[in-house]
């Protein structure tokens, strides 16, 4: 899961989350509006897919080159060999898709993926529980990667 603001009102939250179970596989993301109930909050939208196949629980977030925007990062997670990933844009018009790119090690179910970022947010690493590393360079501005190297132990 991870968290957001909304990028035009400081008191909405974008909530992503990977479907993991039997029934509902995806992506999916709520609105918190903290306004409600005293600042507690309360979840405006729930539980919207933007995406339908299976997905890496290790989804992440970066902030667009613009200071304003979000990024959210997620990779699928299948029994074939597969090596797609895609950012979606979160702006002030909401949740966008930008193109899936399929880019770096393909690989399968092979242990727990998770998508981690340097501190300028120009990196991507894609790191697996069994040795896989996968370091992208990531454009903040217009969402595209390109690989630099990887490691396979």
């Amino acid at each position: 899961m991870v968290i957001v603001p909304d990028p035009s009102n400081i008191n909405r939250f974008y909530v992503f989350c990977a479907g993991v179970t039997n029934v509902k596989h995806g992506l999916f993301y709520s609105i918190v509006d903290l306004s409600y109930n005293g600042g507690l909050g309360k979840v405006v939208q729930k539980n919207i897919q933007i995406r339908n196949d299976t997905i890496c629980d290790g989804i992440t977030a970066v902030r667009h080159g613009n200071g304003r925007d979000w990024w959210v990062i997620a990779q699928s997670w299948k029994t074939i060999l597969t090596n797609d990933i895609t950012a979606y844009l979160i702006n002030p018009n909401g949740v966008f898709a930008n193109t899936t790119q399929f880019i770096g090690t393909l690989t399968t179910l092979d242990g727990f993926k998770r998508l981690k970022y340097n501190i300028d947010g120009n990196h991507i690493y894609n790191v697996s529980a069994n040795g896989l590393i996968n370091r992208f360079d990531f454009d903040r501005c217009t969402g595209i990667f390109q690989i630099r190297y990887f490691i396979l132990e």
